[in-house]
């Protein structure tokens, strides 16, 4: 067994990133075959649940910022795929996923407050947020565990 020799913050902290690799993945997924959709159903739960009165928009036919979202949530995804095999060697890699969260979280509050307020931005920096915070905790405990 791989992770026998792990402490119980690391274990915590593999399984976060087996986990996060998974939603990278599908995340990936969505954006390749749903785009619109995606901020679009994120719209209509914006006006149905909250009042955020939205219209629908289209990423248009360049497909420029998709490609860029594709991009950044693969390489998040192969990130995780590094840092969970050969976890003690490669533990460090999750760093690359905090930092990579807590940029988009700026993004996100910034696109939200300074253009428009888009459900979508909200609920963006609300994930990315939240996985940042877990992400970086579990980091952190898992690397103190190791030292003391």
């Amino acid at each position: 067994m791989r992770e026998a020799g792990l402490t119980k913050q690391e274990r915590g902290l593999l399984t976060l990133t087996r986990v996060l690799m998974v939603l990278f993945f599908l995340a990936t997924a969505l954006f390749i075959t749903l785009p619109n959709w995606t901020l679009n159903y994120l719209t209509d739960i914006g006006q149905v649940f909250f009042n955020f009165r939205n219209s629908s928009i289209t990423l248009g036919t360049e497909n420029f910022w998709l490609i860029l979202a594709i991009g950044y949530t693969a390489t998040l995804t192969y990130v995780c795929l590094i840092a969970q095999n050969d976890f003690l060697r490669n533990i460090d890699y999750v760093k690359i996923v905090i930092f990579a969260k807590f940029v988009s979280t700026l993004g996100f509050v910034i696109c939200f407050l300074k253009f428009e307020y888009r459900f979508f931005c909200l609920v963006g920096a609300i994930i990315d947020f939240t996985i940042f915070l877990i992400t970086w905790s579990c980091y952190h405990a898992a690397k103190k565990s190791r030292s003391t």
